[in-house]
């Protein structure tokens, strides 16, 4: 049974590579930092570009509902995240989570007392949005400022790239501060979402990365108040904490969020996208990724049910032909062909094949082809990681002997043949 060792290509420490050294030659060393390099400033594109829909809209309330507009134009698949500041004024009593239907808490807190509540929650927009929502408080609630906020382009099966940390109270500084988060995805949105007593306005909004965050929103009463800002993260790892800057002293908390970017499958995640590769005399490799990969369960594939696979397609130009797959750090590569998409026939030599471990290198020798036939090929991660995992793939083949000249001079005695090849 093979452990999972599989390491992601973006965080892959210096030990590995320097292992890898001494496992493949010079020539194969720089080439995988070659591939990184080339993958790296590529990947990006696989993700889409998380953006604000229409503009924040902002509501007040001093009974134990609020109602807030939808941002324009939000469509399915949108997220939309609410901000609810809440007080109870008039008994002191504790207060508790909001809530409406379709919507989901991320965080709620009692903001250093429990008359005073802060909470986020969210809903992914189906194709059928009210023009308005309204929320239940708790109710001894008497005062709430509230808005709501949409993004496109973000995960709607998995929006959070990481768990939201719990609210970060403090009983009143101007300083607003909210526990950082490690992101996994690149071009991840953070947003920090801020609550506090009275009446401040906000400003300054900042992490360590990536730096000053755009503002959102400011909204307030004479008892409560809430902010938000964001900005992309186009690379993963830490935040740091999120500040913001009150213009007085106020009891406060606040969250920061990380929205995950919809990652879009590659142009050849089924057979039918394949991408062609010219078969050469020599290994002229293609730079191939699965990240993204899903597993469409085609007929054909080397596994049911557990692959991320990409494919590739060659048309013969012999009757045989070597495929190298040449894995990078992090991915374990499995190799197999098949005759036609859609069918479990394999070419002579064409089985699936997973013969090394993480940074392997995979071949197929190929016998018995159809010259001008096409032949498709599978390759994914045995660990089924997917993430960032790079190879390269190269189809060759041998030029047969060729008669360049042949002399004759009395019958077959003194006859003299050169073959090349």
């Amino acid at each position: 049974m093979k452990q999972n060792n599989s390491l992601l290509i973006r965080s892959i420490p210096s030990i590995y590579l320097w292992n890898f050294f001494f496992q493949k030659s010079k020539s194969q060393f720089i080439g995988l930092l070659v591939v990184l390099f080339t993958f790296l400033g590529t990947t990006n594109n696989l993700y889409s570009q998380i953006t604000q829909r229409g503009i924040a809209t902002t509501a007040t309330s001093t009974t134990t509902s609020i109602t807030i507009t939808k941002p324009t134009g939000v469509v399915a698949g949108d997220i939309l995240l609410v901000n609810l500041s809440s007080r109870d004024d008039i008994n002191n009593n504790n207060l508790s989570d909001p809530s409406s239907t379709g919507w989901t808490l991320i965080q709620g807190s009692q903001i250093t007392q429990n008359r005073r509540w802060g909470a986020v929650l969210y809903k992914i927009a189906t194709g059928s949005e009210p023009v308005n929502y309204t929320f239940t408080l708790d109710a001894d609630t008497n005062a709430t400022a509230g808005a709501i906020v949409a993004f496109s382009g973000v995960d709607n099966t998995s929006p959070f790239d990481v768990a939201t940390p719990a609210y970060l109270t403090a009983n009143a500084p101007t300083t607003v501060t909210a526990t950082g988060l490690t992101t996994a995805t690149p071009n991840t949105a953070i947003i920090m979402f801020g609550v506090a007593s009275s009446n401040p306005n906000w400003s300054g909004w900042t992490t360590t990365s990536p730096g000053a965050l755009t503002e959102l929103y400011d909204v307030n009463m004479a008892n409560v108040t809430a902010g938000a800002a964001w900005a992309i993260k186009a690379t993963t790892g830490a935040t740091g904490d999120g500040t913001a800057t009150l213009t007085s002293g106020q009891r406060n908390g606040a969250i920061l969020v990380a929205l995950r970017p919809l990652i879009t499958a590659p142009t050849n995640d089924i057979c039918s996208g394949a991408i062609n590769l010219t078969s050469s005399t020599t290994c002229t490799t293609t730079t191939g990724s699965t990240l993204a990969a899903t597993d469409n369960n085609e007929t054909g594939d080397c596994t049911a049910g557990t692959e991320e696979a990409v494919w590739y397609s060659f048309v013969a130009v012999a009757s045989s032909h070597i495929i190298t797959v040449d894995g990078g750090a992090g991915i374990d590569p499995v190799l197999g062909v098949i005759s036609t998409c859609g069918s479990t026939t394999t070419p002579t030599g064409g089985a699936c094949i997973d013969a090394t471990g993480d940074g392997g290198i995979e071949t197929r020798t190929l016998t018995g082809l159809t010259i001008g036939n096409t032949y498709y090929i599978q390759v994914y991660d045995f660990f089924g990681v997917n993430m960032s995992n790079a190879f390269t793939i190269c189809v060759t083949h041998t030029v047969p002997p060729t008669i360049t000249s042949l002399t004759t001079p009395s019958g077959c005695v003194g006859s003299s043949l050169v073959i090349n090849g």
